[in-house]
């Protein structure tokens, strides 16, 4: 998954463009099932609560475009491992960096920024830093297989609720539907004979006639 920089909205989710970096993000070993309640995943021991993927898709609403519960829950996994990397090739970030990147994506949206990030919304805009810095190195291709072997040693484990990881598809994959499992951004089911009714998406659309261009990413 990629995060790109737009004139007009600042930061933007970008459904669907996967760049060569981020292709290996998704090449993780990783199972689903076993997930405390509360809990999106588990990485390495380290815990994802739920929380962080709802109020990084909450606080940076005005900045995503087409986002959902798996995507950012695959930034969030993979974050720790692509910043480290950043940091091992002489490139790395910080939080200074992360919160000033933010503050410029909300003042292009035209949006009043929240008072304070959550942790999730500062992550999102550390993979995004680190990301465009790794890809900047004269040795990109090196990094790339670099953080692909160290992705793949990770042990993961996604509430299914969620979904599964599925390396075919460079990501969390979202939950098939099973009658035990509400996934989330879905509405309550009916019972009996009635249709059941729409279910939203998780985010929705910006508003606005027309959907920005992307262009370069922001200075820092």
């Amino acid at each position: 998954m990629r995060l790109q920089r737009d004139a007009r909205t600042g930061l933007r989710r970008t459904v669907g463009t996967v760049g060569s970096l981020v292709l290996v993000t998704g090449i993780l070993a990783g199972c689903a099932g076993g997930a405390r309640p509360g809990t999106a995943a588990v990485v390495d021991g380290r815990t994802i609560p739920a929380s962080e993927v709802s109020d990084a898709l909450s606080q940076l609403r005005p900045l995503f475009n087409g986002a959902t519960p798996q995507l950012v829950l695959q930034v969030l996994i993979d974050e720790p491992t692509l910043t480290q990397l950043a940091s091992d090739k002489g490139v790395g970030i910080n939080d200074a960096e992360a919160t000033q990147f933010l503050a410029q994506s909300f003042q292009g949206a035209g949006v009043a920024a929240p008072a304070r990030y959550s942790t999730g919304a500062m992550a999102i805009a550390r993979y995004q830093l680190a990301a465009n810095n790794v890809q900047g190195l004269s040795d990109s291709a090196s990094a790339v297989a670099d953080l692909q072997k160290r992705l793949a040693a990770l042990k993961v484990t996604v509430n299914p609720r969620y979904g599964t990881f599925d390396p075919t598809a460079a990501g969390v994959a979202a939950p098939t539907a099973s009658p035990w499992i509400v996934t989330q951004g879905a509405q309550p089911q009916p019972t009996g004979s009635e249709a059941p009714a729409p279910s939203e998406s998780a985010v929705p659309e910006p508003t606005g006639a027309s959907s920005p261009a992307p262009s370069a990413s922001a200075s820092r």
